[in-house]
């Protein structure tokens, strides 16, 4: 492995906190290895300042002979939009079904745009798919 990278690292826990220090030591031992964090809101140079492989008082380097390079930031420009966030008043027993459903209200009653639904992971996303497949079929 060359390259590790970790995306969305702003979603802090203890774990991913644990990952990023490992990581931090496991470069120390392996300076080739680069890493990639990725997020949208991170504090960038803390994060760069966190895994900058300088040491005190150290003239370590790396098998080649070269020195460490500083980790670089780079800043991708985001586009922001308004969201407008929907919840159900009641439990349902398929939610699943009711997000399907949802999507087609909000696809009929608005002006056309772009509709985001949060699933679980990709079983969810194909069984949604499927279930809205369906109902495009029906109509």
């Amino acid at each position: 492995i060359s390259v590790i990278m970790i995306d969305e690292a702003h979603e802090r826990s203890i774990s991913t906190d644990i990952l990023l220090g490992l990581l931090k030591k496991i470069q120390r031992r392996r300076p080739e290895l680069r890493l990639i964090i990725s997020s949208a809101t991170i504090e960038a140079r803390s994060m760069s300042t966190f895994f900058s492989n300088r040491r005190k008082n150290s003239l370590l380097k790396p098998a080649d002979g070269l020195p460490n390079p500083e980790p670089a930031i780079l800043s991708v420009e985001g586009r922001g939009y308004t969201v407008e966030t929907h919840y159900l008043e009641e439990p349902v027993s398929d939610y699943l079904q009711a997000a399907v459903n949802t999507v087609l209200i909000i696809h009929e009653k608005e002006p056309p745009g772009d509709i985001l639904v949060f699933l679980t992971g990709q079983d969810d996303i194909d069984a949604a798919l499927k279930l809205l497949n369906d109902e495009i079929q029906h109509l």
